[in-house]
């Protein structure tokens, strides 16, 4: 994922190491405690203004998950098709979603899989039907 400066400050609204730090653990997703799944919690080292700075970068970094989305575009014989799911998924749910396709649809030939980030395309790959 790329964090440059321009994507922070337009979540977290400033910069500083302790948004960076924040927005890093953010987007590793949530810890499981007991059993349970937790928002990250911040060193015990940081107090006071470092502490919401802190907090501050993870929460942007949960707005920023937000964004993700993975597109599916594939072609028929009467033109093509594309199919929008929320976040990334993984292997066992782009394979559900391309056999689904040619399915419902008859999808032929390869199925172009993008995941996008704040409407930028992160990666792409494809998937042979």
């Amino acid at each position: 994922m790329r964090t440059d400066t321009a994507r922070i400050e337009r979540y977290a609204g400033r910069i500083n190491v302790d948004i960076v730090s924040g927005l890093e653990a953010g987007l590793k997703g949530r810890e499981r405690l007991a059993g349970r799944l937790w928002p990250r919690q911040a060193p015990i080292h940081l107090v006071g203004q470092r502490l919401m700075d802190w907090e501050l970068g993870r929460d942007a970094a949960a707005q920023l998950i937000e964004t993700r989305s993975t597109v599916f575009s594939g072609t028929t014989s009467s033109g093509p098709v594309t199919v929008t799911r929320k976040g990334w998924l993984a292997q066992t749910g782009r394979w559900k979603t391309v056999n689904q396709m040619v399915k419902d649809n008859g999808v032929i030939g390869d199925v172009l899989v993008s995941y996008t980030e704040d409407g930028d395309i992160v990666r792409s790959q494809y998937c042979a039907t």
